[in-house]
Parts: structure tokens; C-alpha cells; sequence
């Protein structure tokens, strides 16, 4: 995700302070470099990368949290409490499989 995306959904939802955003953007600026270089790197397995981007996440956390206030951080483990239930790409929970894909009736195929 875009750093300045991710900026700006954070400080809607936790209500960012202007200096807690200058102090989180370059955080987050160095987590999309990390996982730019783990996406263009070809020699890991999805397991390997899986692990990969959830310690860059969990080292951006890590960062982050220091910087909130009490309550933000209350509700920034709760954000990423819901993320971590989703699995990897985050469509769905970790241990279900994705839905399937919509069936096509057989006259769309005529």
C-alpha cells in the first residue's frame, strides 16, 4: 500500500496530530521500500515472503506504536488485530479458502 495512503487512513482513524504524522510517514515510507525490494526478490519461496512481510509489518508496528497516544494505541492494536485475522493478501481469514469464482451460466458461453 501506498505510504501516503496507509498516512492518511491512519490518521483518519486514530486522529494523528500533525507531528505524530511527520514522525510516522517516514516509517511507513521505509516499510513500502522493504516491501518493494521483498516483492522484486524472485528467490524466496511464498512461505519465505509470507514470513518476510509479516516481520516488516510487525517491525513497522513496532515503530509506530511508541509514537500514539494511550487510546490511539488501544485502537491501533485493534486495527491490526483485525488485520492479522485476515491471511496473506487479506481477503479472507487465515484457514479458509478463498470463496470461489462466480459460476457462469451456460449461455454466457454461447
Amino acid at each position: 500500500m501506498d505510504p501516503d495512503v496507509q498516512l492518511d487512513h491512519l490518521s483518519q482513524q486514530l486522529k494523528l496530530t500533525g507531528d505524530q504524522k511527520k514522525q510516522i510517514k517516514p516509517i511507513l515510507q521505509d516499510q513500502a521500500k522493504k516491501l518493494h525490494a521483498l516483492h522484486e526478490d524472485a528467490s524466496l519461496s511464498p512461505e519465505e515472503r509470507w514470513d518476510k512481510v509479516r516481520q516488516i509489518h510487525e517491525d513497522t508496528i513496532k515503530h509506530i506504536r511508541p509514537l500514539l497516544t494511550a487510546d490511539q494505541q488501544k485502537q491501533y492494536d485493534e486495527m491490526n488485530k483485525k488485520g492479522a485475522q485476515r491471511g496473506p493478501g487479506g481477503h479472507h481469514p487465515q484457514g479458509e479458502p478463498p470463496p470461489p469464482p462466480p459460476e457462469q451460466s451456460p449461455s454466457s458461453s454461447q
